[in-house]
């Protein structure tokens, strides 16, 4: 699956390097939900070396309820390993597990809607599951980086918990080319592996190598995070121009472990590896800030935004948050 906007180049690069191969490739139209059925079934019965199909209508390709149903319940079923491992901790009174139980409503409601949605639609005749799909290349796959994934880890700032039907559907599509082809057969190519936050190399790990993080011990992210990860605490800056000390995650610990398991799936390319890409030559082989003067009405607006952020402060003053430990604007 490749990004829309080059589908046809990613084609025209295929067939020059492989004149004789047999490609499929569709664009949006071609995998509405009027057409979708014909094209599935021309992915499953057709003699295709490669098929390209568009970030945009990889998600519809529906996987099979059963694949589905057993992709969620090992959520909910890690959402229960946290909540037990937080009584053990904590205690049956801990009042993090509040927090729990309104996530896992949350999750079970997500549930629910899948398996309604992939019951209501009308490709009941070919899934996923049916197409004989044995390799899978994912272009730009930063695109799927906002997995879900279960943390009791609220008060860390730093840690994306952001998460997408998107990159759910791309999750239960890879665990069954894993499980194929005994985790082999799974690329995934992105300039930008690590954009925001420290989570998308957990994520990247979950789809390319789940069976060593499970061997590790590591499948869940907060044990990923104690072996990894390291938050150092720092004064930031509100909103509102007021400051606050919060825990961020800032270093990684145990990097040389961490970049030898990494590397066990992952290639780098870098511009050594590119030596045809000409680059323009720095003036005297080094930057150079060029220094423009202020506008005129820097210092007046710059006084009137403060002005009012200083009233904003006094009128609404900040209360401190003892569950998260910090001041609330």
């Amino acid at each position: 699956t490749v990004p829309t906007h080059i589908l046809g180049p990613w084609r025209d690069d295929i067939l020059r390097a492989y004149p004789g191969a047999k490609v499929l490739a569709f664009d949006t139209a071609d995998l509405d939900a009027k057409k979708r059925q014909e094209a599935m079934s021309r992915i499953a019965f057709g003699d295709w070396d490669i098929v390209l199909v568009p970030h945009s209508s990889f998600e519809l390709l529906n996987v099979s309820p059963e694949r589905m149903a057993s992709t969620l319940d090992e959520m909910i079923r890690e959402l229960e390993d946290v909540e037990l491992e937080t009584k053990q901790r904590e205690g049956d009174k801990a009042p993090s597990l509040k927090d729990l139980a309104r996530i896992r409503a949350r999750i079970e409601a997500k549930v629910e809607k899948l398996l309604e949605r992939a019951k209501k639609s009308n490709d009941h005749n070919l899934y996923w599951d049916d197409l004989g799909v044995d390799a899978l290349l994912v272009d730009e796959a930063h695109a799927f980086k906002n997995l879900w994934f279960m943390s009791n880890m609220d008060a860390v700032r730093g840690i994306s918990k952001s998460d997408s039907d998107r990159s759910l559907s791309m999750m239960v599509k890879v665990k069954d080319i894993n499980e194929a082809s005994r985790y082999r057969n799974l690329v995934m190519a992105t300039a930008t592996p690590v954009m925001n936050s420290l989570v998308e190399i957990f994520t990247f790990q979950r789809y390319l190598q789940p069976q060593v993080l499970d061997q590790l011990g590591l499948k869940g992210f907060d044990n990923w995070y104690r072996m990894y990860g390291k938050a150092v605490p720092r004064v930031e800056q509100r909103p509102d121009g007021s400051y606050q000390e919060v825990l961020r995650v800032a270093e990684f610990r145990n990097l040389e472990h961490l970049s030898a398991t990494v590397r066990q799936v992952m290639d780098y390319v870098g511009w050594p590896d590119m030596p045809y890409l000409k680059l323009p030559k720095l003036t005297d082989d080094k930057i150079h800030i060029v220094q423009t003067p202020k506008h005129p009405m820097y210092d007046a607006v710059l006084k009137t935004w403060f002005a009012k952020r200083l009233a904003i402060l006094k009128a609404f003053p900040p209360r401190y948050d003892y569950k998260k430990k910090e001041y609330i604007a």
